[in-house]
């Protein structure tokens, strides 16, 4: 769902989505197995870009330009991205408590997610409601 969030953005603009994000075949393969890898390890801290690159055979600066060139951001802010995405995600589903949440979505150092919540959303994860 994060690739269509992804297109709907784009083409709002007034850009064919999904042919200025998905320029080929051998690059939509990549977005989706970059987005099914980073969705599998979003719980685990110590999940790194380094581990996503060698997951898909590729060496760290083809892997880092192949990441700016679909996605106009770098590996680490992708997946904090994600990150912060998930978590938002799941606060509003109100089944956890913040710390819950930071610990599924690979951050369990409460301060750190806390500041990297506020800004992706502009508020403390104890005040989003999205």
């Amino acid at each position: 769902h994060n690739t269509v969030a992804l297109l709907e953005r784009t083409a709002t603009d007034g850009t064919a989505a999904d042919e200025v994000i998905l320029t080929s075949p051998a690059d939509k393969r990549f977005r989706e197995q970059v987005e099914v890898l980073v969705g599998q390890h979003l719980t685990d801290q110590n999940f790194s870009i380094d581990q996503l690159a060698a997951m898909l055979t590729m060496g760290r600066t083809k892997f880092y330009g192949k990441m700016k060139e679909l996605y106009g951001m770098s590996p680490n802010k992708y997946l904090m991205k994600r990150r912060m995405d998930k978590a938002a995600e799941l606060l509003l589903e109100g089944k956890y408590t913040v710390s819950e949440v930071s610990y599924r979505v690979g951050i369990p150092d409460s301060s750190y997610f806390n500041k990297c919540f506020k800004a992706a959303f502009g508020t403390v994860p104890s005040k989003y409601r999205g």
